[in-house]
């Protein structure tokens, strides 16, 4: 029982020239205030329980976008390997590309020298 409480269940007591009426009605008007006192403690903790709910889907939440986030940096650092593989590839094709059109004009070159010194 709070000092409120008691306070008013002492003065109740002590005011013996109240009818027995009006005591029961004081001692109504103190259990009502339990009533009341019990209800907003039941309000505060489902409160405090939904805070907390939320409070573990928000963390839920973040969780599951920093895994997503590191999910796609990783993706981009493997798309950035493949590019740099792709650049890689390109350029021995294009090396060699090179090299074949260079033994190709070489034929071409050996072959017109020597269709010239056919009769």
């Amino acid at each position: 029982m709070s000092t409120e409480q008691r306070a008013l269940r002492t003065s109740v007591d002590a005011h013996s020239k109240l009818s027995l009426n009006e005591k029961q009605a004081l001692v109504n008007l103190i259990n009502f205030y339990n009533q009341i006192r019990q209800i907003q403690l039941n309000e505060n903790t489902q409160i405090t329980e939904d805070n907390q709910m939320f409070r573990r889907a928000v963390a839920h939440g973040f969780s599951r976008v920093f895994e997503e986030n590191q999910r796609l940096a990783q993706d981009v650092q493997e798309l950035g390997r493949g590019a740099a593989d792709l650049r890689d590839e390109m350029t021995r094709n294009n090396a060699n590309t090179a090299t074949a059109l260079a033994q190709i004009a070489e034929l071409v070159v050996n072959t017109r020298s020597r269709g010239s010194r056919s009769p």
